[in-house]
């Protein structure tokens, strides 16, 4: 931030500069010498940022063409703060130089000559010797105090014996010759020095002083011609009148007819000298700082251009200087506040004028204000002149009352706004830099909150999608691992049909699939993982190969129920788009509704049609219409869950001799991708005989069995439930680890891994091989093939067995690969499952969740924040009071009011504030908890 402001104020810097520069309107302020006396009104008090050129009045010369101080202790002796002692002169002077230093735009003008001072020139002018002392003098007296040019105050007429005695016309002359030696002086120097020196004429604005000066010669030689247009009406005249009217229009050349006094205008000035042969471009404008007031004006026409009894007491009049009607800025703007005095605006002239009858039996004050100057400055403009001056400076006030400030920003406005900043720095330097800190620091905590928020957001999002991905997983996991837990009750019927290798590999598969199948219904049971269904799946699916699967998982139900299948070895593959854990689920349920509805001995008749765009599955069987239980009402919400998921559409019909249902599915062209065949194959011939092969998907082999074992409690079996084959990488280690899995099972069963035509390995002999066996490959093995021996051949019911088995276990590896992604949420979720109905309460500690028992000393810390442990468990199981606590509600005693808005819950002998939003849920949900 400090970086950014010191930026922003070198840019500042650079942009006031550059303005400067490409400006060609100047402002001149002409400094009083004594000002320094009275008002005490000094150049550190000059908003000199807001100035051209400033010119000081004014040093003397005396008779033989010496320029000297006017005022020795004002000019270079008074004692400033923050001078320096080494310095060659201090006084104004001194603090001239150091503004220079400050505002590098400013260029600061000796003015020599003025009122009383301007005795001399008539004679330094006709001499060459004392013309040449003065040229030389104004030189020197220039670089010795450090200006960078000099103004000539030559006041006209001067009644000197040498006017009297050669005339007005020997002036004019030698005026001339002064000021070609001048510039021809400050030409050379500024030639040597590398540096422009100014020359200025300080000229009256008569009507008739045009005639009194070489107009077009002299202009010549002069950079500026300041016209004192400030002074046109004032004190010596009895009328009031404008101080510094821009126009004299027809109206008032005829209210001032009569009257003993100058009918003139600046205007009339201006034209006047450029008529003369003066350029435009060299002419300043001047305007007055301060304002002047006549007393005892009569009311008509609101007091303007009347006669006037006396002039007013100005701000710095006394008995020895007499009445002058000067008024500051500060002491006209203390009128304007006054609401006896009115504003007038003379749109002729315009000017503006304050007039209060009331006051000295009718108060009239002239002054120049924004409007006016205004005005002046679209003159300017529109007259190509170089600028405008303001006399008397020190009349002017500091603030937004200051006619300077006023008349840069009517000139400079871009300008303007960059000072009034600085000034506005300046002033309130210390509040500006606390401020900033405290916006640095509100800044950098409301960025914390934000990123913290976001952090957040990021969080609840990830832990949501988290959630949602996890319940879908789970829930498509049900039901196959229900499926493998029916499959592998059966498995005994089958153990005479494979070799006691492979019997108990699939037997570890259905004790695996039982254990998870525990692990995942605890889980969907104790959370609220199971509250609504996943979104589906779908993927192109063999119908055939579900029914074959629900066939055999139903197997013992349509035993007890006396029915049979009929036609469920469909050889014609049948594919449609579906969801396979739901349409499992659906065709499960639905030949559950078949079997509940056939008489005993029927069979359950399938049959499907086919069109471009549908399958049709109509499952019929002889019987009446069963009366649906109340027991039955779940079965039919989910057959109507599960058709709505799938997008598909059934239909049922009944009479009294039969029942039947079509179940209508998107029809898929898409075939599924070869995945591993199980076959019966000689062991040392060709095969004589070959039961039709299914390719069922699955990314399992019967030798990745033995990596589904339990390695520690809980949810060890869950996480090591992958396929060996998504963690190796090498083909020949894929194969080579199956291998020993095989023959390093405690039954030893004999294998053989084949490529091709050729043995890779084999824990067999010649003598150990039998009839028949099971020969099982997989595309990601490539050309590999492992073979089981068998002791008999196997009939077309066990292949169908083995079909399921398998079918089953790769729906449930697909979604167990993607699970076991997340061993830690798994395992923290079961850990609260398992106690929820235990613990009292949990708690946020230092970035972990404790999960805190009765009768258990030392928490147990857990890596889930509480919103996210909440996001699985509802109210019944956890309650949250408190932003950093959740409860067990049955655990809770009752709550206590601690005061008018403070609440605890008390659990188990432990106190627990209850945060003040979760009062009104508590008290709604749990009004018994207050009493």
């Amino acid at each position: 931030m400090r970086f950014l402001l010191l930026f922003l104020s070198a840019f500042s810097c650079f942009f006031s500069s550059a303005s400067y520069a490409s400006e060609e309107k100047v402002i001149f302020a002409y400094y009083n010498q004594w000002a320094t006396y009275s008002p005490s009104y000094h150049i550190n008090d000059i908003p000199l940022a807001q100035v051209t050129h400033l010119v000081y009045k004014s040093a003397k010369v005396d008779e033989d063409g010496y320029v000297d101080v006017g005022d020795e202790f004002a000019d270079i002796s008074q004692a400033y703060p923050g001078s320096e002692e080494e310095a060659d002169f201090a006084g104004t002077f001194g603090q001239m130089v150091l503004a220079k230093e400050a505002n590098p735009q400013l260029k600061t003008l000796i003015s020599i000559g003025g009122w009383g001072r301007s005795d001399h020139f008539s004679n330094i002018a006709a001499d060459d010797e004392l013309r040449a002392n003065f040229v030389e003098s104004a030189l020197e007296f220039m670089l010795q105090y450090q200006f960078d040019g000099i103004e000539i105050d030559w006041i006209y007429p001067i009644a000197s014996k040498r006017v009297e005695q050669q005339g007005l016309e020997a002036d004019k002359a030698n005026y001339l010759k002064l000021m070609i030696e001048l510039n021809r002086a400050l030409h050379l120097l500024g030639n040597d020095r590398n540096k422009k020196f100014l020359l200025i004429a300080s000229v009256s604005a008569a009507p008739e002083y045009t005639d009194k000066w070489l107009v077009r010669d002299v202009s010549k030689y002069l950079d500026y011609i300041s016209l004192t247009t400030a002074y046109m009406h004032g004190w010596w005249e009895q009328v009031t009148n404008h101080i510094g009217p821009l126009y004299l229009g027809p109206s008032t050349r005829q209210k001032l007819q009569g009257f003993d006094t100058e009918q003139n205008s600046i205007n009339q000035a201006i034209q006047s000298v450029l008529d003369a042969g003066a350029p435009s471009h060299k002419v300043v404008l001047n305007a007055a700082a301060f304002a002047t007031g006549w007393d005892q004006v009569e009311q008509t026409n609101n007091g303007l251009f009347e006669e006037a009894g006396a002039v007013s007491w100005g701000s710095w009049d006394s008995s020895g200087t007499g009445r002058q009607g000067l008024y500051s800025r500060g002491h006209l703007i203390g009128f304007m506040d006054d609401p006896e005095y009115q504003l007038f605006w003379d749109d002729e002239a315009k000017m503006n004028w304050l007039y209060n009858p009331n006051k000295n039996n009718g108060h009239f004050i002239t002054f120049e204000n924004e409007k006016s100057l205004t005005a002046k400055v679209a003159y300017i403009e529109s007259n190509n002149l170089a600028g405008i001056a303001l006399r008397q400076i020190h009349n002017d006030v500091k603030g937004k009352d200051s006619l300077l400030r006023t008349l840069h920003t009517i000139m400079y406005p871009w300008q303007a706004i960059a000072f009034k900043g600085k000034l506005f720095y300046q002033t309130y330097k210390a509040r500006i830099w606390l401020t900033v800190a405290f916006l640095v620091v509100m800044s950098s905590i409301l960025l914390r909150l934000i990123y913290l928020q976001r952090k957040e957001e990021e969080l609840d999002l990830r832990d949501r999608n988290q959630y949602l991905k996890l319940k879908s997983q789970l829930q498509q996991l049900n039901n196959p691992l229900q499926g493998i837990a029916a499959l592998a009750q059966r498995l005994p019927q089958h153990s005479e049909s494979i070799t006691e290798p492979s019997y108990t590999q699939m037997l570890q598969v259905g004790q695996t699939g039982q254990q998870l199948n525990y692990l995942v219904h605890h889980l969907l049971q104790d959370t609220t993982l199971s509250h609504s269904p996943r979104q589906p799946e779908p993927e192109s699916v063999d119908i055939n190969d579900s029914l074959y699967v629900c066939g055999n998982i139903l197997s013992p139900y349509f035993e007890s129920k006396k029915v049979q299948l009929s036609n469920l070895g469909i050889a014609k593959r049948t594919m449609v788009i579906a969801d396979p854990s739901y349409l499992q689920k659906l065709l499960i349920t639905l030949l559950s509704w078949a079997a509940d509805s056939a008489n005993k001995h029927e069979k359950i008749t399938l049959t499907t049609e086919l069109d471009t765009r549908h399958v049709s599955l109509t499952i019929a069987v002889n019987g009446p219409a069963p009366s649906i239980s109340i027991a039955q009402l779940p079965n039919m919400t989910a057959i109507k869950q599960c058709v709505n998921l799938l997008g598909a559409e059934i239909h049922y019909h009944s009479s009294d001799k039969q029942q039947s249902c079509v179940l209508t599915l998107l029809s898929s062209k898409q075939e599924p991708e070869k995945l591993p065949e199980i076959q019966v194959t000689p062991s040392t011939q060709a095969p004589t005989a070959q039961a039709s092969s299914r390719d069922v998907q699955t990314a399992e082999k019967p030798s990745d069995s033995t990596s589904l074992e339990p390695t520690a409690e809980r949810l060890k079996t869950l996480q090591h439930f992958s396929s060996q084959a998504t963690k190796i990488k090498d083909i020949n280690e894929l194969v080579k680890e199956a291998f020993d899995v095989f023959v390093n099972d405690p039954k030893h069963p004999k294998v053989e891994v084949m490529r091709g035509d050729n043995l890779v390995h084999s824990n067999t002999e010649e003598d150990d091989k039998v009839d028949d066996g099971v020969s099982i490959s997989h595309p990601d093995l490539d050309d590999y093939k492992f073979q089981l021996y068998s002791r008999e051949p196997l009939g077309e019911e066990d292949i169908y067995y083995y079909h399921s088995l398998v079918a089953q276990i790769q729906m449930v590896r697909r979604q167990l690969h993607e699970i076991t992604k997340e061993p830690q949420l798994l395992s923290e979720l079961y850990e609260i499952a398992s106690r929820k109905d235990k613990l009292s309460y949990i708690k946020a500690e230092n970035g972990y969740s404790g999960i805190y028992m009765p009768n258990q000393a030392d928490p147990t810390y857990l890596s889930l924040r509480l919103k996210t442990i909440k996001m699985y468990f509802d109210d019944d199981a956890l309650l949250q009071v408190h932003r950093s606590w959740l409860v067990n509600p049955k655990k809770v005693i009752r709550i206590q009011q601690i005061s008018k808005l403070k609440y605890e819950v008390e659990v188990d002998n432990q106190k627990i504030p209850i945060a003040r939003p979760y009062i009104p849920v508590l008290k709604q949900h749990f009004p018994h908890w207050f009493y």
